[in-house]
């Protein structure tokens, strides 16, 4: 493995990189063959949908504590149905920034507070009292 390594750098020694991104894939992979994803990475990935930077996305999976693999099991559905798959973030950036944490706001842009539709308008009525008290009409 090591061996593997030395020759990429060796290789590209004599060229200008341009692209650092391309000789750190190269050298990931022989840390990370494709073929040595974790099954619970696999079955995020294909949830997500959004096939783009599988092993950056895969280095940023390798980060997580096991509770925060439950977290984003309880959250990836609804962050997936709630945005087309352009909006999304890419895998990478959903792992990394931990979006996994944030609110999902459904497609209407309602976000889910838990409440009861009757819960809500008791809520609204109480507010609406407290206003027109306030403003001497009640």
């Amino acid at each position: 493995m090591k061996d593997k390594i030395i020759q990429l750098i060796k290789d590209h020694e004599n060229s200008l990189i341009k692209d650092y991104d391309k000789l750190f894939n190269e050298i990931e992979g022989i840390f990370c063959p494709k073929n040595e994803y974790t099954d619970e990475f696999e079955h995020f990935w294909v949830i997500y949908g959004k096939n783009i930077g599988k092993q950056k996305a895969f280095r940023e999976w390798k980060k997580l504590k096991s509770s925060e693999v439950s977290q984003i099991f309880n959250h990836v559905r609804a962050y997936v149905s709630s945005k087309e798959k352009q909006f999304r973030k890419d895998p990478e950036r959903y792992l990394k920034h931990k979006t996994f944490n944030d609110e999902v706001v459904n497609a209407n842009n309602k976000r889910d507070t838990g409440a009861t539709p009757d819960q809500l308008a008791e809520i609204v009525a109480r507010r609406f009292a407290r206003e027109q008290r306030e403003q001497g009409g009640g």
